[in-house]
């Protein structure tokens, strides 16, 4: 047996590819990693000694490896801790450079001239700017293209126009009268100021409540006229018998009620054969306008109960005309009519003992420029209480009788109210009664929205329902799959 000599330590004999002592341990040879004979040049390095010696490396691996894994260690843990952005992460600073050359946005035709979007400015974006990013959360666009998701206005509805040439004016329900082909229309003015007798107008315009028109905008003057051409029907009529004093009468439309004067009686004429037109006649007029002249009162009967006009009437102070109409041609258009509209200005309410209806004394045009008045029936629907003297009204009134040649006789009855004064007046269904009364329809109209918002209700629960029933039968076919 070949042997390489004695143990250092202990004396026992080694083999020749021994490393350590099998009698005490000691480390008899090189380690692996090292080669076996060092260079004669470098001193031996002395061998490790106890626990050391055990090892199968030299300690400078060993300590290699020990911190690679320590470091590790570290970069994991921090890659993996919850709080790496609160340390770690801050806020990024983006910095925009100026552009070398700004492009203009492109115009889109018919956006009012701004930015892409709906909202934006035509101007370059600023040389610089910065901007902080939030570092959690959800992240939302800041402007895109000026506005882009902005909720787009509606666009209010193009008014609809009017025009004619103003023929009479009421400062009591604040409105005008224009004539337009052939027809009288009654237009409320927005203010108080009313345009002048003459005037050619054009004014944006919507429909009130009474069936008037309101004014919806600014109102236009284009010129003047001295002749018109008006329409309606004849609701009162006064037979002057004076030469000097010409006939007048009352055409009447919807909110209107406008006194016309018939021409002078010529001298070979005869004032008691020369009549205005009979009430109830539907008319065609051509007419001028020229400054007023004196009308002969006419005041009907007063009865027992003393159901007169105050003293002074209303309105008052009293609307003196700047203008008024005489008449040039006039032609009848239709048969007689026994209920009609007329525009009025309530005198006196007088109540009697029931079963009898109380009186109303109505003036006979619609600012009694012709002094005289209508004695009426009320209608028993009627809360006469509300018709307060001196207040407008659209009345529906109705004769009750013809005369001898078949025609009408002056109105009789009232059957219906509507308040007229100014725009608001106007507007105000609470202020209709008897046969203009338009609760009815409000109400049906009221009862019909209900219905469909009901209906619509109805809808969107039971699709909500259906949507769920579905996401509650997919969660049971996954969780089964499972």
């Amino acid at each position: 047996m070949i042997t390489r000599g004695p143990c250092k330590e202990c004396g026992t004999p080694l083999a020749p590819d021994q490393r350590y002592c099998i009698t005490c341990g000691a480390r008899v040879g090189p380690p692996l990693a090292l080669p076996y004979a060092a260079p004669a040049s470098a001193p031996e390095a002395p061998a490790p000694t106890g626990f050391w010696a055990l090892l199968p490396m030299p300690i400078q691996t060993v300590t290699l490896c020990a911190a690679l894994a320590l470091g590790f260690g570290v970069i994991a843990g921090t890659a993996i801790s919850p709080n790496l952005a609160g340390p770690l992460a801050g806020p990024v600073v983006v910095v925009q450079a100026p552009p070398s050359a700004p492009e203009p946005e492109p115009i889109i035709p018919g956006d009012g001239g701004g930015g892409i979007g709906g909202g934006g400015s035509s101007a370059p974006a600023s040389v610089a700017s910065t901007t902080t990013t939030p570092s959690f959360g959800d992240e939302t666009s800041g402007g895109g293209g000026g506005g882009g998701d902005k909720k787009t206005k509606k666009k209010k509805p193009k008014p609809t126009y009017i025009s004619g040439t103003v023929v009479h004016t009421n400062p009591v329900a604040w409105s005008y009268t224009l004539a337009r082909s052939g027809f009288l229309v009654a237009v409320h003015a927005r203010t108080q100021a009313l345009p002048n007798v003459g005037d050619v107008v054009r004014v944006p315009q919507r429909t009130l409540a009474n069936r008037t028109l309101g004014e919806d905008g600014k109102r236009q003057v284009n010129g003047q006229a001295s002749q018109v051409s008006v329409g309606g029907v004849v609701t009162s009529n006064q037979d002057s018998t004076d030469r000097a004093v010409p006939d007048a009468y009352t055409v009447s439309a919807r909110g209107t009620s406008v006194l016309v004067h018939s021409p002078p009686v010529l001298d070979t004429e005869d004032p008691a054969v020369i009549k205005p037109p009979p009430v109830g006649t539907p008319v065609t007029v051509t007419a001028d306008l020229r400054d007023p002249v004196p009308t002969v009162p006419v005041t009907p009967p007063t009865p027992p109960s003393g159901c007169s006009a105050p003293a002074p009437p209303l309105p008052s102070p009293p609307a003196p005309p700047t203008k008024e109409l005489f008449e040039v041609t006039r032609t009848n258009t239709g048969a007689p009519l026994q209920a009609v509209e007329v525009e009025t200005v309530v005198e006196a309410v007088c109540a009697r003992p029931a079963p009898q209806p109380a009186q109303v004394l109505l003036s006979g045009d619609d600012v009694r420029l012709g002094g005289s008045d209508f004695l009426l029936d009320a209608d028993l629907s009627l809360n006469t209480t509300l018709l307060t003297p001196g207040a407008p009204f659209v009345a529906s009134v109705r004769a009750d009788a013809l005369d001898t040649a078949g025609n009408p006789t002056p109105p009789s009855a009232l059957t219906g109210v509507f308040g007229d004064r100014g725009i608001k007046g106007a507007d105000d269904k609470f202020t209709s009664q008897g046969d203009l009364k338009v609760f009815a329809a409000s109400a049906t109209a009221t009862a019909s929205a209900s219905v469909s918002k009901a209906s619509i209700r109805f809808e969107r629960a039971t699709t909500t329902a259906a949507r769920k029933a579905g996401k509650r039968e997919r969660r049971g076919e996954r969780r089964a799959r499972r």
